[in-house]
């Protein structure tokens, strides 16, 4: 596949994408525009190549098993970052007291949660906790998936929880596997893990970085195959924000992410999420799945259509508009103390805003 997108304006995907990738498609096909029509407008007005446009009416089929219902929502649950377990295990009690506050209000609005993710931070917990905030996120029918973040705090008495509580998705942050690159990941220690999580009830997404150090294009596709021979049920290529984009460094990683597209998709991997920073679209995300093995939360996230409440400190709750189209977003407090310590006032301005 060739990006034929013209110099001037070779990075449109990623600048297209935004936060709410997709979402230009979305509108012109609530437009009753036909797929053929959307693909040339994509092409002519938006400057993308058509291997571009072809990704982004694939996104669009396969994000078709979530309809667009105000009544079905999903749940974010953050956790601060870099702190260490005692400081997680103490705040848990804020957070659990803040989903059953959410429990009411989902009860009250008559919602169906449809998904809950479970950001990094929740492996640090100890096992009883752990399983007081699982048990905490147990709703009818929804899909539970949780970021493991480093792979080696998944513990066999963590995943034994895991199952216990039905969750459905395990996230793993996946580096390079080449041996000698720095912040790698051991390909023999995450595989130990890995096996152990190959259970008939669970379903496995790795979260693949691109752009370490002097990583060239062969190094990355040395790690592709490994991951090929995994076969997860969703993957995840992304760039790094940390690094200096430079105009070389650019053109390189877009060269990357359209050889990865070629790699998965012979692989029988389909596209169904991509994200990118409005301000720096270099940094972009793109997910891919076997077939009907979406996880339903990454497209919830990424079709920005959907309710979203966030639990946690700094967690965003998203509310659309059905008939505006603009989504109100109310923001938790980001402080770690003001979150843990006064719990309450952080739930009445919340639930002021619902």
């Amino acid at each position: 596949m060739q990006n034929k997108t013209s110099n001037k304006n070779k990075y449109s995907l990623g600048k297209l994408a935004g936060t709410n990738p997709a979402s230009v498609c979305y509108a012109l096909e609530k437009q009753g525009i036909a797929p053929l029509n959307i693909k040339n407008i994509l092409m002519r007005e938006y400057a993308l190549g058509e291997g571009a446009a072809d990704m982004l009416l694939a996104l669009l089929d396969n994000q078709k098993f979530v309809v667009r219902n105000n009544k079905h929502i999903s749940l974010d649950l953050t956790f601060p970052e870099n702190e260490p377990g005692h400081v997680q295990d103490i705040y848990v009690n804020s957070l659990i007291e803040e989903l059953k506050t959410a429990r009411k209000l989902i009860t009250a609005k008559s919602f169906l949660v449809e998904a809950v993710r479970i950001n990094k931070g929740a492996m640090l917990l100890p096992g009883k906790s752990l399983r007081a905030l699982l048990t905490e996120c147990g709703f009818s029918g929804a899909e539970i998936s949780i970021d493991t973040g480093n792979y080696k705090l998944l513990t066999q008495e963590k995943l034994d929880i895991l199952c216990a509580c039905r969750v459905n998705w395990i996230g793993f942050d996946i580096n390079s596997f080449n041996a000698g690159t720095k912040g790698g990941t051991d390909l023999n220690s995450f595989l130990k893990i890995y096996k152990q999580c190959l259970n008939p009830g669970l379903k496995l997404h790795l979260n693949f970085k691109k752009g370490m150090g002097s990583e060239v294009w062969q190094d990355f596709a040395n790690s592709l195959a490994y991951l090929a021979e995994f076969m997860p049920h969703s993957v995840s290529i992304g760039t790094y924000a940390r690094q200096k984009y430079t105009d070389a460094r650019t053109q390189e990683l877009v060269r990357v992410m359209w050889r990865t597209h070629e790699f998965l998709t012979e692989k029988a991997y389909k596209p169904y999420t991509i994200y990118a920073e409005k301000t720096n679209p270099q940094v972009l995300n793109m997910s891919y799945c076997q077939a009907k093995e979406q996880n339903k939360f990454n497209v919830f996230a990424n079709k920005g259509q959907s309710t979203i409440i966030g639990c946690g400190v700094g967690a965003k709750t998203m509310l659309p508009d059905g008939l505006s189209g603009e989504v109100k977003v109310y923001q938790n407090t980001a402080d770690l103390s003001e979150y843990v310590f006064d719990i309450n006032g952080v739930l009445r301005k919340k639930n002021e805003f619902f």
